[in-house]
C-alpha cells in the first residue's frame, strides 16, 4: 500500500515538460511544470529550475498568477493586496465571503490547500464596476509541490519540511501526507551523537510537556534545575530530532505522565531511523562513565522498585518514581545515570531473579555478577 502511495505521489509531482530547456549562454532553465491558470485571462503557473554557470549552482522559481503572490520564503502563503481605488473580497469554494483589510490578506499554505478554488472580487470605488478572478487551487498546489521538490533536490531543502522540523509541537495537526513524504526525504541534522541519545532526551521532553499540561507551566528556573539534574541542556531539548521524536512519543505516555510504552517508543525510533535522512554530531558524544559500584547499585535500585511496581506494592507510579529518586540521592548517584540504556537492560534481567515479595534475589550471586558485568563493560 505504501509503495502504491509513493508511486501516486511521485506521479503527482512529476513535471509536465521535463525537456523544455532554455539556454542563455552557459546558463539554462528547465521548465518543470506549466499549466494554464484562468484569472480573467489566461496566465500560466510555471515552475523552473535555473542553473547559473558562473556561480555553479541551481535555483528554483515559481511564477505568481496575476492578483496574488506566494513564495517559498513565506512558506507559500497566498498574499492578496488590497485595491488602491476600490475594495476586494474573497471566498473559498462556496464558503463565507471575507473582506480584505487595508493592509492586505495573507492566507497560510495549510489553509488554502484545503480548497479547490479561490475567488477574489474587485469592486471599484467610483462606479458599480466589479470583476471576479478565479484561481484553480489544485493547479497551484501541484505547482508548489513541484517547487518544493526542486528545492529539496537541487538547492537547500524543502522550506516547509524545515519549518515542521523546528515547530513540530505547533504543526503536527496540519501536516499532510505530502509533507510527511518531504520530511522523510529531508535531512534532519541533529547536534546529538546518535538516535539513542535523541530518544532519551525526547522521553524527558515528552514527560516535561505532559506534566506542564497536567500541572501548569513550570518556571524557567525549575525547568533548568530539572534538566541540569539529568545532564541535559536547553539546546539539546530543542534539537530537531528530539522535537520530532517527542511529538510522536506523546501518544504513548500515561495520563499521569509517569510512564511511557517502551515497546511503542522502540518502534518509533526504528521507524524514524529507517525513514528519515539523519545526520549526527559525533563530537557531542557524551561519555557517562559509572564505577562498577555505582552501576551495580543503580541496577539494583531499578530492579527492586520495578518489581514492587509490577506486584502492586506502590500506591501510584508517582510513589514508584519518587522512591527511585530518593534511593539514587541516598546512594550519591546522579539522576542522569538513570538514562543509561545498559543500566535499564541489566535491571530488567536482575528483576527476573527477585522473589515474589520483592525482598531478595533468589539466584546465585554468580548469576547476578554475570548480568552486571555483561552490561557494565559496554555501558
Amino acid at each position: 500500500m505504501l509503495q502504491i502511495f509513493i508511486l501516486f505521489l511521485t506521479a503527482f509531482v512529476l513535471p509536465n515538460n521535463v525537456n523544455a530547456r532554455e539556454y542563455k549562454g552557459d546558463n539554462y532553465s528547465d521548465t518543470l511544470f506549466e499549466q494554464k491558470q484562468y484569472v480573467g485571462k489566461k496566465k500560466s503557473i510555471k515552475v523552473t529550475k535555473n542553473y547559473d554557470a558562473f556561480e555553479d549552482k541551481f535555483s528554483c522559481s515559481i511564477t505568481n498568477p496575476a492578483g496574488i503572490s506566494l513564495s517559498s520564503e513565506n512558506l507559500y502563503a497566498i498574499k492578496i493586496g488590497n485595491a488602491v481605488y476600490g475594495s476586494k473580497k474573497y471566498k473559498f469554494d462556496k464558503g463565507p465571503i471575507q473582506v480584505i483589510p487595508s493592509n492586505g490578506e495573507e492566507i497560510p499554505y495549510w489553509e488554502w490547500t484545503k480548497y479547490k478554488e479561490l475567488i477574489i472580487r474587485y469592486q471599484s470605488s467610483s462606479s458599480s464596476y466589479t470583476t471576479d478572478s478565479k484561481y484553480n487551487l489544485a493547479l497551484l498546489s501541484k505547482a508548489v509541490l513541484v517547487h518544493r521538490k526542486c528545492l529539496l533536490d537541487y538547492v537547500d531543502g524543502d522550506p516547509i519540511a524545515k519549518y515542521i522540523q523546528q515547530n513540530q509541537n505547533n504543526t503536527s495537526d496540519n501536516t499532510t501526507s505530502q509533507d510527511e513524504e518531504f520530511l522523510k526525504r529531508s535531512k534532519i541534522s541533529s547536534n546529538l551523537s546518535d538516535i539513542l541519545s535523541a530518544a532519551q532526551i525526547a522521553s524527558v521532553k515528552t514527560t516535561l510537556l505532559c506534566r506542564e499540561k497536567l500541572e501548569g507551566a513550570f518556571s524557567e528556573d525549575v525547568k533548568k534545575n530539572f534538566l541540569n539534574s539529568l545532564g541535559i541542556s536547553l539546546n539539546e531539548l530543542s534539537d530537531p530530532l528530539v522535537t520530532l521524536l517527542a511529538v510522536k512519543f506523546q501518544e504513548f505516555i500515561s495520563d499521569d505522565c509517569r510512564s511511557i510504552d517502551k515497546e511503542q517508543i522502540g518502534k518509533i525510533v526504528l521507524e524514524i531511523s529507517n525513514s528519515y535522512n539523519l545526520s549526527f554530531n559525533q563530537e557531542k558524544k557524551k561519555e557517562i562513565k559509572m564505577t562498577l559500584e555505582e552501576f551495580s547499585t543503580a541496577a539494583g535500585i531499578f530492579a527492586f522498585n520495578q518489581c514492587s511496581l509490577e506486584k502492586g506494592f506502590f500506591k501510584s507510579k508517582k510513589e514508584y518514581t519518587d522512591a527511585i529518586g530518593i534511593e539514587f540521592n541516598d546512594a550519591g548517584i546522579p539522576l542522569r545515570y538513570g538514562l543509561n540504556p545498559n543500566l535499564i537492560l541489566a535491571s530488567q534481567e536482575i528483576k527476573s531473579l527477585i522473589n515474589d515479595q520483592c525482598e531478595e534475589i533468589i539466584a546465585p550471586d554468580k548469576k547476578v555478577v554475570e548480568i552486571i558485568m555483561k552490561y557494565f563493560k559496554d555501558h
